[in-house]
């Protein structure tokens, strides 16, 4: 008998796998294109998304429609950006309409009759029959009550916003002003860097919790668009895998012994690497926000720790053979 038929149960071993098939080989070289095509679409079509809802300005907030709009001033308040530095919200106001009490309108020519007191949150706007163009946007800065760049990318600013005016009229023996209603509406303007959201003082609890508030109050808060976070997510996790690499590099070389210790210059271009990664953070965040906190300080301490470890090693005598 041939060796064949001596032992036979080593057959099936000797067998080589089967090759791939011509298919299989195509979807695995696939695979990677397609996680790409779909990793672009993912961060393209919320975008394109976002630019087409919000190309134009946003109505967040109105107020309560008068019964007749000519006896109210109504005005527009733009949302135009948040100044973390100078902690402050720049915003545009705009005259809609006046009340026939102050003024008239002939042929969409809006004219004052008299002088209008204009009061946004402290900031008094004097809208004068000789110098006001009522067409023209007023540009106004509002100051932040909370809110801290400290919590980046989770900080978020809120302030109460007030609005009331009074028209002033005189005669030959006193001058006296009298109140005038406000139809107040809240924009966004196209801002992918904050997301605005805007209501009545009561409804956020912020201030007026026990009393009723009074009319013209809302409060307007504003926290980071998510095409932000998008970004900062990428940023935080490569921080991550630089620390991560060589923190894995250092544990094969110094703790389990599997390798030869590296160049401790491998170290020093991980730490230039990092903060050179983390300043593209948009919004300029300072030093010591929540993100540091919970990625560029620890990758910090995890390569300076394995710089330090690896100088030690290289610079100690090599065993005698």
């Amino acid at each position: 008998m041939g060796a064949e038929s001596e032992h036979p149960f080593l057959e099936p071993l000797q067998t080589k796998p089967p090759a791939l098939t011509s298919r299989r080989r195509w979807l695995l070289r696939a695979a990677p294109l397609t996680a790409l095509f779909a990793l672009l679409l993912a961060t393209l079509l919320p975008l394109l998304h976002v630019h087409t809802s919000q190309a134009q300005a946003t109505l967040l907030y109105e107020g309560i429609s008068p019964k007749d709009p000519s006896s109210v001033l109504s005005v527009s308040i733009v949302l135009g950006g948040v100044d973390t530095d100078a902690n402050e919200l720049a915003t545009l106001i705009y005259i809609d309409s006046i009340p026939s009490t102050v003024g008239t309108t002939v042929n969409g020519i809006r004219k004052l009759s008299t002088t209008i007191n204009l009061l946004v949150d402290g900031h008094a706007i004097v809208l004068a029959p000789e110098t006001t163009d009522l067409w023209s946007p007023i540009p106004l800065k509002l100051r932040l009550k909370s809110g801290s760049v400290v919590m980046f990318p989770l900080d978020r600013y809120s302030t109460p916003l007030y609005i009331a005016a009074n028209g002033a009229s005189s005669t030959n023996a006193s001058t006296h002003s009298d109140n005038l209603p406000v139809h107040l509406s809240v924009y966004q303007n196209a801002d992918f860097n904050w997301r605005y959201s805007v209501a009545a003082a009561r409804t956020l609890g912020v201030p007026f919790t026990t009393r009723t508030p009074p009319p013209g109050l809302v409060t307007v808060e504003a926290h980071r668009h998510p095409i932000i976070f998008s970004y900062i997510v990428v940023l935080w996790l490569g921080i991550w895998v630089v620390s991560g690499s060589l923190l894995y590099i250092a544990s094969m070389t110094m703790v389990w012994g599997r390798r030869p210790v590296e160049n401790p210059m491998v170290y020093f271009s991980g730490l230039i690497a990092v903060p050179i990664f983390r300043n593209t953070a948009p919004g300029h965040p300072p030093y010591g926000c929540l993100f540091d906190v919970t990625s560029t300080y620890l990758a910090f301490a995890v390569i300076l720790g394995s710089m330090l470890l690896a100088s030690v090693q290289s610079l100690r005598p090599k065993p005698s053979q």
